[in-house]
Parts: structure tokens; sequence; C-alpha cells
């Protein structure tokens, strides 16, 4: 019964999770730019 989420809150947890991931890798390259100089 509990197979899958509705589309639009799939849709909206994935796109979140993509978001926080790639800010997560800007911050990360930020910091290394920081620490570079």
């Amino acid at each position: 019964f509990h197979k899958q989420l509705p589309g639009p809150v799939s849709s909206e947890a994935c796109r979140r999770l993509q978001y926080r991931r790639k800010s997560d890798t800007v911050k990360r390259q930020v910091r290394e730019e920081f620490l570079k100089i």
C-alpha cells in the first residue's frame, strides 16, 4: 500500500534534496578557495 509518494510531493522533496546538495558543494568550494588565498 505504501508504494510511492504522490508526484508533486516526491518531485518537491527531490528538488529540495538536490538544491541542498548543490549548495553544500558550493559552500565547500568557496571554503577551499578562501583557504587557498
